[in-house]
């Protein structure tokens, strides 16, 4: 089964981008799925695109270039977090 993860995490996170980098790093060893990392994130370790079919989202010029939509992003992801 091919399964698609979100990586959307900035190490400004904190505990949250570690949790999400040891996620990551038990699906490694996971060897009946494979696993695609959509990256939204100027942080995915460069290890991670060596097990895992990436695909790189995030640049800093399209950050920079279209503000509002990396906030309602924020927003979004923030919302999320607090209904969990």
């Amino acid at each position: 089964m091919k399964v698609g993860i979100d990586f959307s995490v900035p190490k400004s996170s904190g505990g949250v981008y570690q949790y999400c980098l040891s996620f990551l790093d038990v699906l490694k060893e996971n060897q009946h799925n494979e696993f695609v990392v959509f990256n939204y994130s100027p942080d995915l370790p460069a290890d991670i695109k060596q097990h895992f079919t990436v695909f790189d989202h995030y640049s800093a010029t399209t950050s920079q270039s279209h503000p509002l939509k990396q906030q309602v992003s924020n927003l979004i992801y923030r919302l999320l977090l607090r209904l969990h």
